[in-house]
């Protein structure tokens, strides 16, 4: 069969056949048909290979059984940490039936304890190998694993000494326990100096993969260092092996720290470099290019990155509207925030607080009273409470439409429902239009130009020094 599924299927339907003819199975076929189940990768692959384990009698059991169903267990615990539990199980039962552990067992179960974060039965493990030495000694594999079970609980302080301690026993370390070590140092900003000289120091002995790679920038993204990010990102030019296997998840945190920065230009740049390597960008990255160009005047590149991810049917969810719709309210783009909410309806996209927030906002600097109360009275109706952001756009609106009659209204009725005004609460009630316009005059305020024709009249107008919005108006 060409699925693993199949294969698995087909190995089960195989072992009942023999059963059927009365042939005797050896006890290394249960290993094998356990082995092969805990290579299918599916949600019920334990529970199968524990069915199976369970036929096995007393003279069946052997450290290659138990070695497969563990396997089995380690498995899923790369997506339900949970699991660890039933590895101990399995050891008692080894321990019952006399069956040795040796390394290949012992470094499974390490791996098992990592995945589930639990770092000092990991610890302990190690220490049992120490003690037992022989057929039991532990390996880099061994070290490695418990260096992981230390960097998932961000113990930098005792992976740095578990890898002192393997550089020692004369075991070379590895890409995969340098990745291991460099991780265990970015769960704190305190240690991310730490983690950089690591990186630096094993890049000189070429012990450095893409995944330390990652690690080190998903770290430095994680605290906010994005400059440094990005300069770690300049500096693997040097190291073109690495800089070629740069996977989605660095790309994703090299566009956040480029986008917090503003730096559109190397933004796109490194999103061009994903499409190259046909990797397909996630809705985060496409947030946050949106987020950083409503802040930089970029609306119509913001506007083609949404309608990219609606074309690659990547999203957007309700985060990357929100995203839009932000930008759309710094700019007063009333009716364009009114065709993203309707694209939120018509994508079965429930709107939130901060939608309604954004949406309110984008009338009110418009004028549009009426719109901004009807998306208002639609967000009460929908059982989300109004805060004071919700509140102080329904005030701007009015104030903006000269109302000023509604605005002490809403501010009254914000008043009752025990939410302080702030100092945007009273500048939004004394804010008066500089032009009264009427609701038939609405929609002649609109953006009727392109995307491409408004970023080009924004750039113009922010070279002669007029705010965009007053001109508009």
């Amino acid at each position: 069969p060409s699925s693993s599924a199949g294969i698995v299927r087909a190995a089960e339907d195989l072992f009942g056949r023999i059963e059927a003819k009365g042939v005797e199975i050896k006890k290394e076929s249960y290993a094998l048909l356990i082995a092969l189940i805990g290579r299918h990768r599916s949600p019920d692959a334990l529970e199968k290979a524990l069915r199976w384990y369970g036929r096995l009698d007393r003279s069946q059991m052997h450290e290659g059984a138990f070695n497969a169903v563990l396997q089995c267990v380690s498995r899923s615990a790369a997506y339900d940490a949970s699991v660890w539990p039933q590895a101990l199980k399995l050891v008692d039962e080894m321990a019952r039936y006399e069956v040795p552990m040796g390394t290949r067992t012992y470094n499974i179960l390490i791996t098992i304890m990592a995945r589930g974060k639990q770092k000092e039965k990991a610890l302990s493990l190690l220490e049992s190998m120490k003690e037992r030495g022989g057929e039991a000694a532990p390996d880099h594999i061994s070290y490695t694993s418990a260096i992981d079970a230390c960097a998932k609980v961000g113990d930098g302080p005792s992976a740095l000494s578990l890898h002192s301690e393997m550089e020692k026993s004369n075991l070379r370390p590895s890409y995969q326990s340098v990745a291991a070590l460099i991780k265990s140092h970015c769960h704190d900003k305190g240690n991310l100096p730490s983690a950089l000289d690591l990186f630096e120091r094993y890049s000189r002995q070429n012990l450095t993969s893409n995944v330390a790679y990652r690690h080190l920038v998903c770290g430095l993204v994680k605290h906010h260092e994005w400059e440094q990010a990005l300069s770690l990102y300049d500096s693997m030019s040097l190291q073109p092996k690495i800089q070629s296997q740069v996977d989605e998840t660095t790309y994703t945190g090299l566009i956040a720290a480029a986008s917090n920065l503003l730096e559109i230009d190397k933004a796109l740049e490194l999103l061009e470099g994903m499409y190259t390597k046909q990797m397909r960008p996630s809705t985060a990255v496409y947030t946050s290019l949106i987020k950083a160009c409503g802040k930089t005047n970029h609306m119509d590149i913001a506007v083609k990155l949404f309608s990219e991810m609606v074309e690659r049917q990547e999203g957007p969810d309700v985060v990357a509207c929100n995203a839009l719709l932000g930008a759309c309210a710094r700019r007063g783009w009333a009716k364009v925030s009114r065709n993203i909410f309707q694209y939120m309806e018509a994508a079965s996209l429930r709107p939130d607080s901060n939608t309604y927030s954004q949406v309110i906002y984008s009338q009110a600097r418009q004028g549009l009273d009426q719109n901004a109360q009807n998306y208002f009275d639609a967000m009460r109706n929908s059982g989300i409470t109004p805060k004071r952001t919700h509140y102080n756009g329904l005030i701007k609106a009015y104030s903006m439409a000269n109302n000023f009659n509604m605005s002490l209204a809403v501010y009254n009725e914000m008043r009752q429902d025990n939410i302080e005004a702030d100092a945007s609460t009273y500048q939004s009630m004394m804010r008066r239009a500089d032009l009264k316009l009427d609701d038939t005059d609405n929609e002649k305020r609109e953006p009727t130009k392109t995307p491409d024709e408004i970023s080009d009249l924004l750039r113009l107008l922010l070279t002669v020094g007029v705010d965009q919005t007053n001109q508009h108006q």
